[in-house]
């Protein structure tokens, strides 16, 4: 939703799409063209706590959430992780102090978790990092929201400011930095967005038995095993490279 200044630069009262000729030119494209003209002009509520105690974490015990961390470039070190459990709610907090062992603690203990690419890079980062999640493995259900949507929508791209603008109502939050926003609200916004969108991708998946059974078995150990190989590498005989 945008406003438009010379009318009403306090009033949103547009909303923006792409041109017909665009899709003509990139017609994967089309699917964005409904939810925008669905979306309405009110921007939907953020519940955020920006400044939790490291005691409100346990209000995420015993239940599925999402989790999304932000690190440095080179991902080396998390410095802010952000959870949700609820839609339009969110919490973010510094990777650090006691906050860090009621993440942990809450991942020791999780059976279901949300992630947007969260199998390949934040669960990797988080073990790194001295997380367990979940004690018993065998137990734990990985809902990737961009593993799901690859299945769905597998020429549309994957990210989630695209995912965003599919599934939600949300106004475009990838440009924080632009936008003077706090980083703290951007996680908060990854979380929720994360979570509004697994709960339209996952009705999907299971009108479709097929593709539900093909995420489980496919989609979500694919990922490990590549990220498995980017970490060791492949074993090769120099030798026998020589005389291929």
């Amino acid at each position: 939703p945008l406003p438009i200044p010379a009318l009403d630069p306090n009033r949103v009262i547009a909303t923006a799409t792409i041109h017909p000729a665009a899709i003509m030119r990139e017609p994967e494209n089309y699917p964005f063209v409904f939810p925008d003209l669905q979306k309405p002009l009110v921007p939907p509520p953020e519940h955020y706590d920006i400044a939790p105690h490291p005691a409100a974490l346990n209000s995420f015990l015993g239940k599925p959430f999402v989790v999304d961390i932000e690190t440095d470039v080179p991902p080396t070190r998390i410095h802010l992780f952000s959870l949700s459990n609820d839609l339009f709610h969110a919490t973010a907090c510094p990777y650090g102090g006691d906050y860090i062992a009621m993440l942990h603690m809450l991942l020791g203990q999780v059976k279901e978790l949300i992630t947007q690419n969260g199998i390949q890079f934040d669960i990797p980062h988080l073990r790194r990092h001295g997380a367990t999640i979940s004690q018993n493995p065998d137990e734990l259900t990985v809902w990737d929201v961009m593993l799901c949507h690859h299945l769905i929508w597998p020429d549309m791209p994957h990210d989630l400011g695209s995912l965003g603008r599919q599934y939600t109502a949300k106004p475009y939050w990838k440009g924080w930095r632009e936008a003077g926003d706090q980083e703290e609200v951007y996680g908060c916004r990854d979380a929720d967005v994360t979570g509004q969108v697994y709960v339209k991708l996952r009705r999907e998946l299971e009108r479709e038995p097929r593709l539900l059974h093909l995420y489980k078995e496919v989609q979500v150990p694919l990922p490990r095993i590549c990220h498995l190989m980017t970490e060791t590498g492949i074993m090769t005989s120099p030798e026998a490279a020589g005389t291929a």
